[in-house]
């Protein structure tokens, strides 16, 4: 059913009810200048200055990291394997102290708690 307004109003019954037109209005005048002025923004400070910054300090951190390549092989590498070595060289030597016999590990380990025993009695009583 159609509003008996519309026909006696005719033309302005139309701008009242786009509500004269006013939220066309704004997105011309506010909406569309707002946006074109967020994309300069956006290419100006993020695209040119802030990935500029980061592709810099990429490259420079690859540059770095080029320079201190041989650093970390002769030294932290060099360092971790000497420590390995190290650990297996003390390892080989302990190879002669194992018998297999629990009744000497029993012995030695007794030998050792008699041993803090003494030095505990040592300190407290006889000091």
């Amino acid at each position: 059913q159609e509003d008996p307004l519309k026909r006696f109003l005719g033309p302005l019954y139309t701008l009242f009810e786009n509500k004269y037109y006013l939220d066309e209005v704004y997105w011309v005048l506010f909406v569309k200048p707002a946006q074109a002025i967020a994309n300069w923004i956006y290419v100006a400070i993020d695209q040119a200055i802030i990935n500029g910054v980061i592709h810099t300090v990429g490259r420079f951190a690859e540059w770095l990291g080029f320079r201190f390549k041989d650093a970390d092989t002769e030294l932290i590498n060099r360092a971790g394997d000497e420590m390995a070595g190290g650990v297996g060289q003390a390892g080989a030597s302990f190879r002669y102290v194992q018998s297999g016999s629990v009744q000497q590990y029993l012995a030695v380990g007794l030998a050792g708690t008699l041993m803090l025993v003494a030095v505990f009695v040592w300190a407290i009583f006889l000091r």
